[in-house]
């Protein structure tokens, strides 16, 4: 899907729609602000999520600036399979980065994911030595990563780093 509509158009049965609001980074922040003085006694903010954040970089680091300027928390959830520059400039707005660590095996990794976990790593390290504040987040799925392994490399990554405020599983 590229949002073009022209499933909507060629719906018979007029069963499809499409749905959401395109807005400024402005715009949404503004709309962000509106629930600011819940975000101030609550101890929440702004979460730039996704899919990926960084897929859109220029976006995501324009409402974390303007979020960052009107002083509420920031915070980042990324699978952190991206340039590490697109999380460097995310970084300098960010309170907390939310981490997926998915798979710790490299190989089933790549078998599940399609993709390569090393490179993973090395940003949440960069991350972390840069003085990111760090929350790892881990689902869990049976006959997948509920290993051992899993949880140890889990252990592993909070140990080497001891910064990482935590794990969530």
């Amino acid at each position: 899907c590229i949002g073009c509509g022209a499933c909507v158009k060629a719906c018979i049965g007029a069963a499809l729609q499409l749905a959401g609001t395109k807005y400024t980074a402005k715009e949404a922040v503004r709309n962000i602000m509106k629930d600011k003085a819940y975000y101030m006694s609550s101890g929440g903010g702004m979460t730039v999520s996704g899919g990926e954040p960084g897929v859109q970089a220029d976006f995501a680091e324009a409402l974390l600036a303007l979020g960052k300027h009107e002083g509420i928390h920031t915070a980042v959830e990324t699978t952190a399979c991206i340039d590490y520059a697109i999380l460097e400039r995310f970084a300098k707005y960010t309170d907390l980065f939310l981490i997926d660590w998915k798979i710790t095996d490299p190989v089933k990794f790549k078998e599940i994911i399609g993709g390569d976990n090393s490179k993973i790593r090395a940003n949440i390290k960069k991350l972390h030595d840069a003085g990111a504040t760090i929350l790892l987040r881990c689902p869990i799925v049976p006959d997948v990563n509920d290993t051992d392994d899993h949880f140890k490399g889990i252990a592993d990554i909070t140990k080497e780093m001891p910064n990482i405020i935590g794990a969530e599983v």
